[in-house]
């Protein structure tokens, strides 16, 4: 029986990857003199601040943050002892690890309520099981445990095994902890040979995961960094259950197969994730990579590419080929989470969300849209940076930390706490059309209707020349309007009257906002690595309303580009349609010329033809390419 390795062939292979060793070594190195920190890639909560002991108190808490405390007692230090063993053969690595293995059985073996909420809570119970078997594994390759040794690793185990097999409930089952804590309970149980546990442990993954993965693949949370710690737990159980004959239900295996796929196509071009919910920026072409192999999918292939990683030698053979690349188109509607994928360019995206709210660990980010070019989000979500019930956590939670509308100042929703929500806002995705030189979708969010105000958001591509976003604010009395679009740290913002050029890394986008917009730039916190606060430049919207007030924000991927606000009128009697029924616009950017009519709200007056710029239509959104025919966008 293995789990992830039978032979250690592929060090050479893994010390040619740049900063592997050095990486393995600082931890391990750390961890020697009973010092701590949790900067894996995956790490849910980072902390590069070292932590030091004398002697270890497990149930520890540091910088007044219990997530510190759960990173700690993941136990993801042995695993780097094992690697760091297996990397040098230096026995201070392999002492260390029995040591803290031992005291750590030696003084809290006794699981009570105190621990309960600290070292011995279940999702860290579950996570750190899969770190022990993979250390065992990697330093019984070389060398056997001593009798002693090996009998209180099963014990420890067996201890797991008791504690997780009865713990479950409704709550659970629909959150990444129970996979996470099951996962945990299959590896153990099938290590001690304890099968009855071990299908236990599988029939409640296969539950949780048919609950948990909506119909678009995507993890009901409402978290890229989740899903991904989700993923694992489902490809891994599926790869050890495979190598040890062990039978997965065959819709566990569709709903991971399907869930590596929605992760996969929303990651940005370079392979990094989005802000979304709480999530930390992230490179995960790696996990993809796995999911490739395992559904032998060339399609996941395509999205890895054809270099391999780390956790490639550490999961399969040297030998082991990665699978022929599949290209796809990446725009893609998830209509079931309510994301959205429009690729501009290979370079160049589009990412929006319009749908539920999910878990605690989703933001109230209705309407909110990321726009990605060559490396950076010019305009992005500010990440989470902690969960600590305090400032940083509400400003990068709320509605005011994400690139959407907030009316009369007030939240779309009341956060109680770090987790906690009294009702989500209602926001849909209503219409989206995809074709190869345009893209439309249309979105609403109905949280506001307790101010009075209902919100339509509208989002038009044109090729990979430009993204218009027209806001429609309808309310029954004056209300206070304020847009939002945050950028990433480190793009630099200029301001000159209606139009915004945001610079980083030698490039440039372009926003353009009605002539007469009341626009300004703050300063507003931003955090892509929990533990770490920054800030980032926003541009900020302000208005006040009554009836339909309508803005656009135009985007212009190349830097470039002007927009002229042009008459609509009623072809039939030559009268001039008002702003709040129709809005016209010549839009000029890489020698091309669009000409965008929109109609606000459906008239019959003098007919329901409407012309702008030379063309006219019936049609509630229509546009024009240069000399090309007419496009009705929506009818």
């Amino acid at each position: 029986m293995y789990y992830w390795i039978n032979n250690l062939d592929f060090l050479s292979e893994v010390k040619r990857i740049k900063g592997y060793e050095r990486n393995e070594y600082k931890i391990a190195d750390l961890a020697v003199n009973n010092t701590f920190i949790f900067t894996d890639t995956y790490e849910m909560e980072k902390c590069k601040t070292p932590v030091v002991f004398e002697k270890i108190d497990w149930d520890y808490v540091p910088f007044g943050d219990p997530e510190w405390n759960f990173a700690f007692n993941r136990h993801s230090f042995l695993l780097h002892l094992a690697k760091a063993y297996a990397l040098s053969e230096n026995e201070i690595y392999r002492s260390s690890f029995i040591r803290l293995f031992t005291d750590y059985y030696s003084n809290n073996s006794r699981i009570n309520e105190k621990n309960k909420g600290l070292s011995w809570r279940s999702l860290e119970a579950g996570i750190r099981v899969e770190n022990y078997l993979r250390s065992y594994e990697i330093f019984s390759l070389i060398k056997s445990f001593d009798s002693d040794f090996e009998a209180l690793f099963s014990k420890a185990l067996s201890l797991h095994i008791d504690y997780l097999k009865d713990n479950t409930d409704y709550k659970l089952v629909l959150s990444n902890w129970g996979i996470l804590q099951d996962h945990g309970l299959f590896l153990a149980s099938l290590f001690l040979g304890d099968n009855e546990k071990a299908e236990k442990a599988i029939r409640r993954l296969d539950e949780e995961f048919d609950l948990q993965t909506l119909a678009d693949g995507m993890h009901w949370e409402q978290s890229s960094m989740y899903q991904a710690e989700v993923l694992h737990c489902g490809l891994d159980t599926i790869l050890v259950a495979k190598r040890n004959g062990i039978s997965i239900p065959k819709r566990m295996y569709e709903n991971v197969h399907k869930m590596a796929l929605s992760l996969a196509r929303t990651l940005r071009p370079d392979g990094q994730t989005y802000l979304f919910g709480d999530s930390d920026r992230i490179f995960m072409r790696d996990i993809i990579q796995i999911a490739s192999i395992l559904f032998s999918d060339p399609v996941l292939s395509y999205y890895s590419k054809d270099k391999k990683f780390a956790d490639f030698y550490w999961n399969f053979s040297a030998k082991t080929r990665l699978v022929k690349m599949q290209k796809e188109e990446k725009s893609r509607y998830f209509a079931e989470s309510g994301n959205l994928i429009i690729s501009l360019k290979k370079d160049e995206e589009v990412r929006f969300h319009a749908g539920p709210y999910g878990s605690g660990h989703g933001h109230l980010d209705q309407l909110h849209l990321d726009f990605y070019k060559k490396g950076v989000c010019f305009l992005s979500d500010t990440g989470r940076a902690t969960y600590v019930a305090s400032e940083p956590r509400f400003a990068l939670k709320n509605t005011f930390g994400h690139n959407t509308i907030a009316i009369n100042d007030k939240d779309m929703a009341s956060l109680s706490g770090s987790w906690g929500l009294d009702v989500a806002a209602e926001s849909y995705i209503t219409r989206c059309i995809i074709k190869d030189e345009w893209s439309f979708t249309e979105a609403i969010n109905m949280a506001y209707l307790k101010e009075g105000a209902f919100i339509r958001r509208r989002i038009l591509t044109f090729s990979s020349d430009v993204v218009v976003v027209l806001d429609e604010i309808t309310s029954d009395k004056l209300v206070k309007i304020s847009s939002f679009w945050h950028t990433e740290k480190g793009v630099d913002v200029s301001l000159d009257k209606n139009r915004a050029e945001l610079y980083a890394k030698k490039d440039k986008v372009l926003i353009v906002y009605d002539e007469n917009a009341n626009v300004r730039i703050e300063d507003y916190m931003f955090s892509d690595t929990y533990n770490e606060i920054s800030s980032s430049k926003t541009i900020v919207r302000l208005d006040n309303a009554s009836g339909i007030r309508s803005h656009a924000t135009v985007i212009f991927p190349s830097g470039d580009g002007m927009v002229e606000k042009i008459d609509a009128f009623k072809p039939l009697s030559g009268n001039r349609v008002s702003s709040s029924i129709a809005n016209s616009y010549r839009i000029t950017t890489n020698g091309n010329v669009y000409t965008l009519v929109v109609e606000n709200r459906e008239t019959m007056d003098d007919g329901s033809i409407i012309s702008a710029g030379g063309i006219s239509s019936y049609a509630r959104i229509f546009f024009k390419k240069n000399d090309e025919e007419i496009v009705r966008v929506l009818y």
